[in-house]
């Protein structure tokens, strides 16, 4: 799920990796739109094959696949909990935030996990939104 994305080349990537991970369902609310030029361009033609659902509200949603014993993880950096701590497998929805401000506090209190993939902050380090979310 993502959670405000705006950069056209972040979700590019984002979809790119989405499509190479294998089988799922893409969920966002106010990111850009994945039929955009530049977000089909960026994606390298993954945002023409991956099922996408938009959704009004992100936590109501994680409410609903909670209640379908699906787990909710939240990649945040503000998240004290390291990515690799987490044994995924299991049934689960990635919730990735947007560049500069992560998963918004509503969507954040709705996810089972949060974690944050620890990196150096040099002063480009919002360029590589999409790497981080990527890792994972």
């Amino acid at each position: 799920m993502l959670d405000g994305v705006e950069d056209p080349h972040n979700l590019g990537a984002i979809l790119r990796t989405a499509d190479a991970a294998g089988p799922m369902v893409l969920s966002f609310r106010n990111v850009v739109l994945p039929g955009h030029g530049t977000v089909a361009k960026a994606s390298a033609g993954a945002s023409e094959h991956l099922p996408v659902a938009k959704v009004t509200n992100i936590s109501r949603t994680l409410e609903q696949l909670k209640a379908q014993n699906i787990w909710t993880v939240g990649l945040d950096e503000r998240a004290p909990q390291s990515y690799d701590s987490i044994d995924y497998k299991m049934d689960c929805a990635l919730v990735l935030g947007a560049e500069g401000k992560g998963v918004h506090d509503l969507v954040r209190k709705h996810c089972d996990f949060l974690v944050s993939i620890p990196c150096w902050e040099g002063a480009v380090a919002e360029r590589f939104r999409s790497w981080r979310d990527c890792v994972v």
